[in-house]
């Protein structure tokens, strides 16, 4: 009753909104690198998993494409949602698994991003409400705010928490990385 909801878009289309390398080539190559890492950590989780990339994805804004991609999920009879990117190098089998367990246990889940946001969103069907996600500051430095208030303030059930990682939206974040990965 769990899937993973791997929430991209594909190398070409993300290489165009999020530039990591000046020449085009290796700047797709670096998405697709890190969309491959993505696919090869889900698989090891050996949970359900369904890829809703930017020709699957309906909607005016990024609010309304997040909904109803974990809207999609939930009419295929899913009753629990774990939702990633591809963008984030720090992901591993072990997040998706310990956010498995926190859905298991009957409690939602959210790994945090350096920048306000998330890389790992994990939701009960029972706890999602459209109109309040529609209204959250999506790509803002507020959304991971915004979802942990929305767990602790309307809903009988806080939020569990998991480790925060950075995501790599820009060439200043790859660089950072790979400066703090090289000894």
């Amino acid at each position: 009753n769990t899937a993973i909801l791997i929430f991209s878009r594909s190398a070409k289309s993300e290489s165009v909104y999020k530039k990591l390398h000046a020449n085009n080539r290796v700047n797709i190559n670096l998405h697709q690198a890190l969309f491959n890492k993505t696919l090869d950590i889900v698989n090891e989780t050996r949970l359900s998993f369904l890829l809703i990339n930017e020709v699957k994805q309906p909607g005016n804004n990024f609010g309304e494409k997040f909904c109803n991609a974990i809207e999609h999920c939930f009419t295929l009879g899913y009753k629990n949602i774990i939702t990633i990117g591809s963008d984030c190098s720090a992901l591993s089998a072990r997040d998706i698994l310990q956010a498995y367990n926190h859905l298991q246990n009957n409690h939602n889940a959210i790994g945090g991003d350096t920048h306000g946001g998330f890389y790992l969103l994990a939701i009960q069907k029972k706890y999602y409400q459209r109109t309040r996600f529609l209204n959250f500051n999506w790509c803002s430095k507020q959304l991971f705010a915004d979802i942990i208030g929305y767990f602790n303030n309307g809903n009988k059930t806080a939020i569990c928490t998991l480790q925060i990682k950075a995501d790599i939206n820009t060439s200043a974040n790859l660089k950072k990385i790979i400066n703090f990965s090289t000894p």
